[in-house]
Parts: C-alpha cells; structure tokens; sequence
C-alpha cells in the first residue's frame, strides 16, 4: 500500500498541527526535517520549534552539520553520507533517547572545518520533541525508524540558487570560480541523492 505523504504550501501553523497530532506526550518524539541544502531546513525547525514551546510542549534541535567532517579530511571521491559521522550521530541520538549526556562535534560553516570535538556544554532530552534538522535527516534508516514524522523542506531551484549564491559568494566570500565547481559537484551527486529522500517523508513542506 502507498503511503500517504501529505502537502503543506508554506504554512508553519498547519505544519506544527501536523506534528501535534502524532505526538506522543509520554515518551520523546523524533520528527525529522530534511531536504537540499539552503532550502530553508533550519529556519523551519527554529519556528516550528517556538510554536510548539507557544503552545507549551518542549523540544530541542539537533543539528545534523554538528557531525559533518572537516573539508581536507574528506576523501575525494566522498559522496554526501561519507561527509558527515553517520554512525556517531546514530549513536549520539540513541544516548538522548535513553537520557544519556552527549557531547556534539563544532563545525564551523565560514572554515568548513571542525574546530572541537566536543562542544563546551552537554546536551540531554528531557524534552518531549527532539527536531532533527539537516540534508541528510531523511536519509539515515535508523533515524527514519525512530522518527513519528519526517518532513521533506522543497523549494524552487530558482531561489535556492539565490540562496546559494548568497551563502557562499556574499556569507562565505569563496571566488565565483570556486562556486561553481561547488554547484557543479553537488548537482552530480548530493542534489539527485537527496531529491530522492523526499520519497520517505510523510509531509512535503514547500517553502517559499
């Protein structure tokens, strides 16, 4: 039987009612938030996240880029998984669920490098939503396992690219020849692996 993915047109509220009615209140909830890179992922999470803290549920966001490994350490052939400790993040998500303290890598998006294995200040659950948000959220089966709701972020292509550009060329200050290659390398692999992914999500949020 197929199953039944529902779609939201750029409406936080509906999205947040989308996730209280699968909720459980008496364990932790996983709802994962994933789609292309500068599709709007983290921004969705940071809202979603104040509406239901509004509404009086706790939550906390997992950023998935905590875990990527740095630019140089990165074998050349790597393709998007490989760029980030799949396993480590499993692991990580494991100990919260069990109440465990985790301690997550620093990833520096300006270097592109991690600066710290261990961040200064621990992490614990004792939340009833875990929000975990990244390109790769809907694409590791454990976490999809774990997950009540899994959400794909979609976008125009046009103003990703905008998006892009600015992050990069205006944020970042890389030479426009280097963002190209950028653009270049992930439309190969990254952009068609995780166009994919949307196939496991129960809601396509499309932002605008």
């Amino acid at each position: 039987m197929k199953k039944k993915t529902i779609t939201i047109n750029n409406n936080l509220d509906k999205l947040t009612q989308s996730i209280l009615e699968v909720v459980n209140s008496k364990k932790r909830n996983i709802i994962l938030i994933g789609g292309l890179s500068r599709s709007g992922k983290s921004y969705i999470a940071k809202e979603v996240s104040n509406e239901l803290n509004n509404k009086g549920y706790q939550n906390i966001i997992i950023n998935l880029d905590w875990w990527l490994i740095s630019v140089d350490e990165r074998k050349p052939d790597s393709n998007v998984l490989d760029r980030y400790e799949v396993d480590k993040i499993e692991h990580s998500i494991i100990h919260l669920i069990q109440g465990k303290t985790v301690f997550h890598p620093v990833y520096d998006q300006i270097k592109r490098r991690r600066i710290k294995e261990k961040c200064d200040e621990f992490i614990q659950i004792k939340k009833e939503i875990i929000i975990i948000e990244g390109i790769i959220a809907l694409a590791i089966p454990n976490l999809l396992k774990m997950a009540c709701l899994k959400i794909y972020v979609d976008i125009s292509e046009e103003l990703r690219l905008k998006r892009l550009s600015e992050f990069y060329l205006e944020y970042k200050k890389i030479t426009v020849h280097e963002f190209d290659k950028l653009l270049n390398d992930r439309n190969l692999e990254e952009v068609p692996f995780i166009k994919k992914k949307k196939d496991n999500a129960n809601v396509v949020f499309y932002n605008k």
